[in-house]
């Protein structure tokens, strides 16, 4: 078998598909190996001989796969939540990076410097309304993909709500992270598209994370 490895995934779809023809001819020629030997044996021999199904000689044993999950998921509901994930990743990443470069090319930072908020204040602020903007976009999110797509929700809907939260948190101090190494807003996007492409190829999402 020749193939043109030049897609590693599609070279390993290769070698599964090669053995699993070896297999079956080999299984094929065996069966008429052993037919045509018990043919020969029961016209030579006299007497009273048991035949055994030649299935039984070319595939002693079977193998039968049970899934042991709640449920076997689709493509879509396999691939849902991970996709749902990044989404708000870089949501949360781009809405809190372009809010805090807006403000300091805009001037609002020298105005909030002047006034009686202090940087705390005004970082929990953002984190807070921004936190609460992902939070809405991800109770809608969440129920289309349950009732629209059909995603299953197997697991407990606080420590679901709980790892969201997470993200969301994670997210926008990443964001905030941009913002301050951001000169522009084209560089603040940028920045957050090289991190979504990084937690794409890098967070188990394309390739399992063994692979690297």
């Amino acid at each position: 078998v020749y193939v043109n490895g030049i897609d590693p995934v599609a070279t390993g779809y290769s070698d599964f598909l090669a053995g699993v023809m070896t297999q079956r001819v080999n299984e094929e020629i065996i069966k008429r190996a052993v037919t045509e030997g018990q043919n020969y044996a029961l016209a030579a021999t006299p007497g009273d001989l048991q035949q055994i199904p030649p299935d039984v000689v070319a595939k002693p044993t079977t193998v039968e796969v049970h899934n042991l999950a709640p449920s076997t998921p689709s493509v879509v509901s396999f691939a849902a939540p991970a996709a749902f994930a990044l989404m708000l990743q870089h949501m949360a990443v781009t809405l809190t990076a372009l809010s805090f470069v807006r403000e300091r090319l805009g001037g609002a930072m020298e105005l909030f410097r002047i006034s009686p908020v202090n940087s705390l204040e005004l970082v929990l602020g953002k984190y807070l309304g921004l936190g609460l903007v992902s939070a809405v976009i991800a109770v809608i999110t969440s129920l289309l993909l349950v009732f629209v797509l059909g995603v299953p929700l197997l697991g407990n809907v606080w420590l679901v709500a709980g790892v969201i939260a997470l993200v969301v948190f994670a997210s926008l101090g990443i964001g905030l992270l941009i913002s301050v190494v951001a000169d522009s807003e084209r560089q603040a996007v940028q920045l957050a598209l090289l991190l979504l492409l990084a937690s794409v190829f890098f967070s188990g999402f394309v390739l399992p994370v063994n692979e690297f």
